[in-house]
């Protein structure tokens, strides 16, 4: 069997056989320590490339609702208190958060109640940063939805989003 001989400069020689020649010629090599290069331009910006998405998205609509529901399902099925954990959380950590701010150090609210102050603080902070590490560890623990078949890769962060 005639292969292809690999000279000192690093280009196949061709041998006798024409197979041989058409693998040599058709695929060329960069020369050593060349690499090529591949040029990545700025991805475009435009509301039309944003209506698009927004589009598919909407097209995916049963999708995030699905996965939505899902995600509601599993978080609070083995819960003994089930959906008012989600109400009780951010009133536990008020209430933490009130007794310790209020005794131990003073911290000045411009007359508003304190608790009223920490809940307007703890709210979105809670929401957003839950929000964050879940949809993050969905796309960690799903891989194989994310490579077997094909749908906008956002749905996974908005099914947690929309499942807060």
């Amino acid at each position: 069997m005639n292969t292809p001989e690999i000279a000192a400069n690093g280009e196949a020689e061709a041998s006798a056989s024409p197979q041989a020649s058409n693998w040599a010629t058709s695929t060329p090599r960069p020369a050593l320590g060349e690499r090529p290069v591949k040029v990545i331009r700025r991805p475009s910006f435009s509301l039309r490339t944003i209506f698009t998405g927004l589009h598919t998205l909407l097209q995916y609509s049963d999708l995030l609702y699905t996965l939505s529901l899902f995600r509601l399902n599993v978080r609070y099925k083995q819960s003994a208190l089930g959906w008012t954990w989600a109400a009780l959380q951010p009133l536990a950590l008020m209430g933490i958060y009130t007794v310790i701010f209020t005794r131990v150090a003073t911290v000045a609210t411009s007359g508003i109640p304190y608790p009223v102050f920490v809940f307007s603080g703890l709210l979105p902070w809670i929401f957003f940063s839950s929000t964050i590490s879940n949809a993050v560890h969905g796309l960690i623990l799903y891989p194989n939805l994310l490579t077997k078949m094909y749908f906008p890769r956002e749905i996974i962060p908005l099914s947690y989003l929309v499942a807060r």
